[in-house]
């Protein structure tokens, strides 16, 4: 290849577009994301969603579906649990609780079934997860839930079992499992339970508390005595290191990122479960461009919440501003996995990023993760084509070029891909 054919390159990486980054996330909110669907499956545009907490008296939001029959629900506070009322003329209402942990992204299918003439609009639909973004474990662990608040606790320890078989260190399956087996009165298995629970999620209070009754069914009240003293020191921590979390988020909304960041470090120092104090960290500290603080932070709440959309967020800017390429495309290939909104665009997007910043090797990782979710998006064949051109592999680079006018051929970046085609 002449030294002529190169030149062309240069000029054209110079003029490729620059993608928008997706921002992080607010350290202090959270945002649960509801689908209506009826019989069929398909979206119901217009369901009227009436949002209220016993929590929050003050608390009410009326929400409505779009045309893809989704609405999305903000929170900001730490602990309150929803309710929902969905109605539509035409469908059965529902009527449904949900719990959102500021920082967390949530999502969740609704069915309402239409109702047959003659039929009164009752409650009866039943929320149904979307089962192509949902694995085998957390399914089974679902239905263990589901059949536990029912009251079917043969059903939910079967459930809660099989999800273990599939996911040994789930460790809301073990919590769930340790309380069923004590409702059982199986208090040997609901001890161990406990235990695995907590070390896979220390400080957990239904797991303290589940130990505690479980070690005095057992008649072993020695034991039982410092398990119920580290259950109230447990409670009393948690409570106060949710004020502190509370105090901080407040301090956040405000603008005051020195107060927000004291508060959720002394509420991340009483209570290390706490994992929205972790995350608040790990977001403040990656804005500061501390990015080493912030990845550690990240570490910890992902330890506690290993999926959590928001934080797999901030954890990919903190490993790339602290240059592990190779964790940070790993927590971008977990990221496009839990967060549907993210998924393959988002990948194109950052894979963006890192080619403006110079990162070609970083950037063709998350562009071929991308193509490998929806093969169908132009941009990332063409941003590949130029990080094979800068390797002078000019076969692939054709390649790549190629397809992406076969997809876009109008594209404003198409007249630069056919003069480097014509260059090569």
């Amino acid at each position: 290849m002449s030294r002529s054919r190169q030149a062309p390159f240069v000029l054209f990486a110079a003029l490729a577009s620059v993608l928008l980054a997706i921002p992080p996330a607010d350290a202090a909110t959270g945002r649960f994301r509801g689908t209506v669907v009826d019989d069929n499956g398909e979206p119901i545009e217009g369901v009227s969603v009436t949002v209220t907490t016993a929590d929050l008296p003050d608390f009410h939001e009326q929400l409505e579906t779009n045309k893809r029959g989704i609405f999305t629900l903000t929170v900001a506070q730490i602990d309150p649990v929803y309710t929902l009322q969905l109605t539509k003329p035409g469908y059965r209402s529902l009527k449904v609780d949900v719990q959102v942990r500021a920082t967390e992204v949530a999502q969740e299918t609704y069915t309402l079934p239409a109702v047959v003439a003659g039929e009164e609009e009752v409650p009866g639909a039943v929320p149904i997860a979307e089962a192509e973004e949902v694995n085998v474990a957390i399914r089974a662990y679902n239905d263990g839930v589901t059949a536990q608040r029912a009251g079917d606790l043969a059903t939910a320890r079967e459930r809660l079992e099989a999800a273990l078989a599939e996911d040994e260190a789930l460790g809301p399956a073990h919590v769930a499992l340790a309380t069923v087996s004590l409702d059982l009165g199986r208090h040997e298995q609901a001890l161990a339970h406990a235990d695995r629970g907590l070390q896979l999620r220390p400080g957990d209070r239904e797991a303290l508390r589940v130990r505690y009754q479980a070690l005095l069914g057992l008649g072993r009240r020695d034991e039982a005595e410092n398990a119920k003293a580290a259950l109230k020191k447990a409670e009393g921590l948690s409570s106060t290191a949710k004020s502190l979390y509370n105090e901080g988020s407040k301090a956040y909304q405000e603008q005051d990122l020195d107060i927000a960041l004291a508060k959720f470090e002394e509420a991340a120092a009483k209570d290390p479960s706490l994992f929205d104090a972790h995350h608040a960290i790990a977001t403040i500290l990656v804005h500061r461009g501390d990015h080493a603080g912030a990845a550690e932070a990240a570490d910890r709440a992902l330890q506690i919440n290993p999926e959590d959309p928001r934080t797999l967020r901030v954890a990919y800017d903190a490993y790339r501003g602290v240059g592990d390429r190779e964790r940070a495309t790993e927590i971008a290939g977990r990221l496009a996995a839990a967060d549907p909104e993210f998924g393959a665009v988002g990948l194109l997007q950052q894979g963006g990023d890192l080619f403006n910043a110079g990162d070609v090797e970083g950037a063709r990782d998350l562009l071929e993760h991308a193509l490998a979710l929806d093969p169908g998006l132009p941009k990332a064949y063409y941003l590949l084509g130029l990080c094979a051109l800068n390797a002078s592999d000019y076969a692939l680079a054709k390649q790549h070029l190629t397809k992406f006018l076969e997809l876009d051929p109008d594209a404003a970046d198409a007249p630069a891909a056919r003069e480097m085609l014509g260059a090569i």
